[in-house]
């Protein structure tokens, strides 16, 4: 349901009591969340699971627009899941 319909049927302060405890996008533990998962979320894999995450890192270096995410627990977050998967780089 759209801001819009919830606004014709809810009254005003309860939108606006939802909009204040709202946040917006998502964090560290959601982005580690997801590198987590990273190379298992579609049936038609193309690489492995340690090209995704190095992939990921080549592209987090030039990413501007973090939000709430920490980029550099992030980052430490990948080299872990690298370690895991056994990368002798890490």
């Amino acid at each position: 349901m759209k801001l819009k319909e919830v606004a014709l049927k809810a009254p005003a302060k309860m939108i606006e009591r939802k909009l204040a405890t709202s946040t917006r996008g998502h964090g560290t533990s959601d982005e580690k969340d997801f590198l987590n998962g990273i190379g298992t979320y579609s049936p038609n894999i193309h690489y492995s699971r340690r090209r995704y995450v190095e992939e990921y890192m080549k592209t987090a270096l030039v990413r501007v627009r973090w939000g709430n995410i920490d980029k550099q627990e992030v980052l430490e977050h990948c080299q872990k899941l690298l370690l895991k998967l056994g990368d002798s780089k890490w």
